[in-house]
């Protein structure tokens, strides 16, 4: 069905990905690591790039870009301010956006991962 209304698989993985998260009774809702913090996760040395604003927040305090970039820097993972073909991952607020930078990961086949499950991979816990 997802595609037959446009939707690519990348797009189709981060929203059930969205769903599963939602649907675990254990998100946690607290600005300290998650357990098993420092463990390796699948972002480390790999880059990405953020479009939109950011729908997560820490302690009550939406995520501005900034943090963003630095949170994931401290974390092991390049930022890049702009989608090339060498981009790993695209994060994002909203799977179905039609932003130029999410349009041209589609276009490029590079995963678009929602911003929630980006920081719980590493272990950021956000509202």
């Amino acid at each position: 069905m997802a595609h037959l209304v446009g939707l690519d698989d990348a797009s189709v993985a981060a929203i059930e990905a969205e769903e599963s998260l939602h649907n675990a009774a254990t998100i946690p809702s607290r600005s300290e690591p998650a357990a098993g913090a420092g463990v390796q996760h699948e972002y480390v040395g790999r880059t990405v790039c953020f479009t939109g604003e950011s729908a997560c927040s820490i302690g009550g305090e939406l995520i501005s870009r900034e943090l963003a970039k630095r949170r994931a820097s401290e974390a092991g993972v390049t930022v890049i301010d702009n989608v090339t073909k060498k981009l790993n991952y695209l994060v994002v607020s909203d799977p179905l956006s039609q932003s130029g930078k999410a349009k041209k990961a589609r276009a490029y086949g590079i995963p678009l991962v929602h911003e929630s499950v980006f920081w719980t991979a590493l272990g950021v816990r956000v509202d």
